[in-house]
């Protein structure tokens, strides 16, 4: 009697493993199945990363990235932002093949820029509140 609970419990713990591993990346803190971190590295700047997993593709992430960078913007008191930096790749993990993965560093902005230079990315924030509905 012992060895068949041993045994459904068992079953039961693939199924749910075999389930949580069809799911795309959630909008959320890193977890089991990817998500976002961040840090306040200096004066107004902000480092994010994203990590997708198998079922999510890198457009996805980059929204996560933008969207992250919004929301740290706007709980920082910042009326805007500008990517300092920015990378999409794909990195290994384990003996698993790729998972997306997008880094940067934002700059909280108190004001809106007036003029856009070429070299940065600056994006209003009321821009993106289309992608906190995803």
């Amino acid at each position: 009697m012992l060895k068949g609970k041993i045994k459904s419990n068992i079953y039961l713990i693939l199924v749910f493993l075999w389930g949580l591993s069809g799911c795309a990346t959630p909008y959320t803190t890193g977890g089991l199945l990817g998500g976002y971190s961040d840090s306040h590295i200096g004066k107004d700047q902000f480092h994010i990363t994203v990590q997708g997993n198998g079922y999510t593709n890198t457009e996805m992430i980059e929204q996560y990235f933008y969207r992250r960078a919004a929301d740290l913007a706007k709980e920082n008191g910042y009326a805007t932002y500008k990517v300092i930096s920015f990378k999409a790749s794909t990195e290994p993990w384990g003996l698993i093949c790729c998972f997306p993965t997008v880094t940067g560093v934002i700059q909280g902005l108190r004001e809106e820029i007036k003029r856009f230079p070429d070299d940065l990315l600056t994006v209003r924030l009321e821009s993106l509140e289309r992608f906190s509905a995803v």
